[in-house]
């Protein structure tokens, strides 16, 4: 699984929204913009129409960025003494948009990203990035149709979640950075592998560590796995009744084991790419 490619880049700068702005001279030209309703025109072409109280930017409000960082941008919702706070929509300059929470100029809070790709994440943010529990929806790429539930911490799925591929697999379990890392279950609803189970460690997004998979057909491995395979020592129990018991390495008999019939029959010792060495 490669790493998402999610749209975190403007969460990244933890720029005020309106502080620099606000800095700016410019002129009332309409209304009150002392207190009721007014519309201020900053020399540097952004303008704000809205409510005023004491001389500053608070209640409902309309603000036109038409310089710096989010030119070309637009905010319409609440301020509080000349800081976004409260519940509004910020529209990027690029289609990007945010419905939701503001506090002191920040994203914090419960909101909707919509990216302009068509992706789009629910769920909470503080201090202008994505923490807390959210899902985010793919609508493009490898992933579109899936979609992950669950927690993120510092713009990342880390903690547990539970990704739902657009092929209909499903995983459930801890993550890290953005990948697939501790004890998990993946269920295989579609693919070679389908209607199997495995639960598990995985590392790095990998099925690495001690496991147990369980085939659609009833057999079952149970033992260690290394990058997606069995690899070490292992038990594969075989629906007939059959069983292996000893060492594998890249999904096969490799090593010292024990294959035993269901009828009693052992063949104990070294085996080499599958084969028993006599």
């Amino acid at each position: 699984m490669t790493q998402w490619k999610l749209f975190v880049l403007f969460f990244l700068f933890g720029l005020p929204l309106t502080g620099c702005s606000i800095l700016i001279p410019g002129e009332c030209v309409n209304g009150s913009c002392k207190n009721g309703m007014g519309t201020y025109q900053y020399h540097n072409g952004n303008k704000y129409i809205g409510e005023w109280k004491n001389g500053k930017l608070n209640g409902q409000g309309v603000f036109n960025y038409a310089d710096g960082p989010f030119q070309g941008g637009s905010y319409d919702g609440e301020f509080v003494d000349n800081k976004i706070s409260g519940h509004g929509t910020f529209n990027y300059a690029n289609g990007d948009k945010y419905v939701g929470e503001f506090q002191a100029n920040k994203i914090n809070g419960h909101g909707t990203f919509y990216c302009a790709s068509g992706d789009k994440y629910v769920g909470e943010f503080r201090k202008n990035k994505i923490e807390g529990r959210g899902i985010y929806y793919f609508a493009k790429g490898e992933y579109a149709g899936g979609r992950y539930e669950g927690d993120w911490q510092n713009n990342k799925m880390e903690g547990r979640g539970t990704f739902y591929y657009p092929e209909g697999n499903r995983y459930e379990g801890e993550w890290h950075n953005n990948q697939k890392h501790g004890k998990g279950v993946f269920y295989y609803n579609a693919g070679e592998f389908k209607g199997g189970i495995y639960k598990g460690e995985f590392r790095k997004n990998k099925v690495s560590g001690y496991g147990v998979f369980t085939y659609a057909n009833g057999n079952r491995y149970e033992g260690e796995f290394r990058n997606n395979g069995f690899s070490g020592k292992g038990v594969m129990y075989y629906k007939n009744g059959n069983k292996y018991d000893g060492e594998w390495k890249n999904n096969i008999f490799h090593g010292h084991g024990t294959f035993t019939y269901s009828y009693g029959r052992e063949l104990s010792g070294e085996w080499r790419n599958g084969d028993f060495q006599e």
